[in-house]
């Protein structure tokens, strides 16, 4: 009894951070929409685990996303570095993302890893925009730093 409780706490804290996590990652970037994936290590993917603002149709459509499938969160985990889609409708490898994007109200997106201080990417972080929209270098160093930290918190609840 006192395992499953104890269990139940730390499920309970570690959505907690996960919800501080997407939350302050919205406010840096000024965004409306958010999402965060952890990698499932077994398939290679990454799955949703939090989200802000968006409907059925987008998380049913990324609830499970690949290295290889054109969209940034994928782009992201594959190259290990942030992607940045300035204008969904003008890029060829969303296309196939495209509609699902415009039906949830975006028109850009940046995905950013979440790669701990011992070199494992945990899962992605993507904030959504309404207009297309581009990160100045300053603020692109500043999320991808807070990103990192980020990475280390979750590698700690997942490890222990």
């Amino acid at each position: 009894m006192v395992t499953v409780l104890r269990n139940k706490m730390i499920e309970i804290d570690f959505h907690r951070v996960l919800d501080e996590i997407l939350d302050q990652a919205m406010k840096m970037n000024r965004s409306k929409f958010a999402n965060m994936q952890i990698v499932n290590r077994a398939r290679n993917t990454l799955e949703i685990v939090n989200q802000r603002g968006f409907k059925s149709e987008f998380l049913e459509h990324f609830s499970v996303v690949s290295a290889d499938d054109g969209s940034a969160c994928g782009g992201a985990m594959r190259s290990k570095n942030t992607v940045f889609i300035r204008d969904v409708k003008t890029d060829e490898s969303f296309a196939p993302h495209l509609q699902v994007a415009l039906n949830a109200g975006f028109r850009a997106v940046q995905s950013t890893p979440l790669i701990s201080s011992r070199g494992s990417v945990i899962g992605v972080i993507s904030t959504h925009f309404n207009l297309p929209n581009t990160f100045t270098k300053k603020e692109l160093e500043t999320f991808e730093s807070f990103c990192c930290r980020a990475a280390d918190i979750i590698e700690a609840f997942i490890l222990n």
